[in-house]
Formats: C-alpha cells, structure tokens, sequence
C-alpha cells in the first residue's frame, strides 16, 4: 500500500468516502439543521482502519518508523497551526491567554493529529511481527480497558463517548479499529483472498447492521433523551461498519479506471489530501461562521477540499524538486 507505483483504488475509494463524511461532520453550525451534519464517527473510523490495514507490514525499525510517520503528519500540522494563530486567533489572544489554556485549545482543535501520533507509538509494537497470539492478547486487553473505564470512568447520566476534541475516552476507542484494520491486514493475503471474497454480502449487511446499531443509539439519546447507559452501542455500531466495509471492499475487485477520467483523478487528489483537507477545514472554518446562509457551507466546503488539495500539489511538487536536487 506504500508503493507509489501501485494504487489499491478501492482504498482510495474508502479514503475519498472518509474525507467526505469528516467534513460533513463539521457543518453542524453551518448547516440550517445541525443533525444534517452526521457521519463524522464513521469517517473517522473508515480513516483509522485504513491507516492500520495500509501500515500494518512493518520492515524497518521504530525510530525510522516513527520519524516517516511524524514527517508526513507534523510539518503539515505546524503550518496550519501557525496559520490559525497568525490569521484567526490573532496574535493578541495568543499573548494574553494563559499557556496550559492554549495547550488545550489547539490539542482539541487538531484532536485527530495528536491521536494518530499517539496510535503509532502503540502500533508499532503491537502490530510488529506475526504473532496471532499477540494481536489477540493486545485486543483483549484494549476490551478490558474500554470495558472498566467504560463502567467506571464515565459519567453515563450525560452523553460522553464522543465528545468535542481530544476526548480521552473516545481516542481510547479509535485505537481499537486502528488495530483491528492492521491485523486485517497481516491475516489477509493472496492464499485466503478468495474467503474474503465468499463472505462479500455478509459484510454489506455487516455494515448496515452497523449503521443501525448505531443510529438507534442517537435515536434513544437525541430523540427520547434515554438509554444513556448504553451508550458503548454508539462505538460498537461505527466499529462493525468500519470493520465491515473495509472487508467489503477487500472482497471485490480492485477497481480499474483509467488515470486520463478527469472525475477519477478529482477523486484520488481528494482522497490523498485528507489530512490537508482535514486541517484546512478545522483551521479556517470560523471565517464561514459569520457568512449567510448557504453560502457559509459551500464556502467551507470548496475551502477545505481545494485547499486542502492545492496544499498537497504543492508538497508533492515541492517533494519532487528536493529529490531531483538530492
């Protein structure tokens, strides 16, 4: 998955899906009905089981590791960042407002970059390797864990597993379909693809078990304001859907386009660029606030996707000229 020569498309398709649904998610305030803003635990769940199936082979050793995936994820990060204190935030909130405050503030902001760090360090050692044995032991006891600060650490009186930023226990839960997907990726292989293609209609309707699951939680919640103690459905509906539709698309096959379809290659960028996506829309979305509406979230929406793309055209060409020089 890591061969720039090679492009699984299918995987593309699935990060192209994700991109959308994140982004969609953070229309709440800008949409003229916040619950048309839905989907963002299912993109983000889509995203972190890719990121574990696509990283899951591990040849090298953690310091090389980690330094590859802190490059691709961190200078993007500080120029965003920068640019939110710079263009945003303004440079008299940024000296008048207590340290340990701003900490938080922009660790919540960028909540899914600091998680993904986070999952790497675990990942790395978790996943290394081909020890069945093992992944099964680091899944049991990432349940225990969800399990025991689930019962004892929450509040289930108030909605509390997705909550806004760099929420301790949701980035707990993230984890698990982040593992989940890499040890899909070391179990599958060219032998069993052919098992993994028998069961195709049972991880379609895997998924939309999922869905259900889920929906009917938010149902109870936002609708009857009940079943606040079985919130943990919430997560397990997003996790059969990620876990489901990652299989779904592994079991078919790999989906042949040429590069000169003008759509197609609209849909790579944008599925390559959803981390600039990501960051654009979470940097820049309080200049959309005061916009009428529907212009507000169609600004938003061309803002995140092409500059989100054109600050990944130009990495890649600016990427390129480094190499050519070296």
């Amino acid at each position: 998955m890591e061969n720039k020569k090679y492009k699984d498309n299918r995987i593309v398709v699935l990060r192209f899906l994700a991109c959308l649904l994140i982004t969609n998610s953070h229309c709440g305030d800008l949409y003229p009905i916040s619950l048309l803003a839905i989907g963002g635990g299912q993109g983000n769940v889509i995203f972190f089981v890719l990121s574990g199936y696509c990283l899951a082979n591990i040849n090298i050793g953690f310091r090389e590791w980690i330094k590859k995936r802190a490059n691709r994820i961190l200078p993007a990060t500080i120029i965003f960042l920068l640019l939110r204190i710079i263009l945003i935030d303004g440079k008299s909130e940024f000296a008048n407002t207590d340290f340990s405050v701003l900490i938080k503030r922009y660790v919540d902001l960028y909540w899914f970059v600091f998680a993904i760090l986070l999952y790497y360090v675990i990942f790395y050692f978790a996943i290394k390797g081909q020890s069945i044995k093992k992944y099964i032991g680091v899944l049991c006891a990432y349940a225990l864990i969800y399990i025991v600060s689930y019962v004892f650490g929450m509040d289930l009186s108030t909605f509390c597993v997705e909550l806004e930023g760099f929420s301790l226990f949701k980035v707990l839960f993230y984890f698990g379909p982040f593992f989940s997907g890499g040890i899909i990726r070391k179990i599958i292989n060219n032998k069993n693809m052919q098992k993994v293609r028998k069961y195709s209609k049972f991880y379609f309707v895997g998924g939309i078990c999922g869905i259900l699951v889920w929906a009917m939680e938010y149902i109870e919640i936002l609708i009857y304001n009940s079943a606040y103690k079985y919130q943990f459905l919430i997560h397990l509906g997003i996790y059969i859907f990620g876990i489901n539709v990652l299989l779904y698309m592994l079991s078919i096959s790999d989906i042949k386009i040429r590069n000169e379809n003008k759509l197609w290659r609209c849909v790579q960028l944008i599925g390559d660029s959803t981390l600039s996506i990501y960051l654009m829309q979470v940097t820049f979305k309080p200049l959309c606030i005061g916009i009428p509406m529907p212009f507000n979230f169609l600004i938003f929406w061309l803002m995140a996707l092409i500059g989100g793309c054109i600050y990944t055209m130009v990495k890649e060409k600016i990427n390129k000229r480094i190499e050519e020089l070296s």
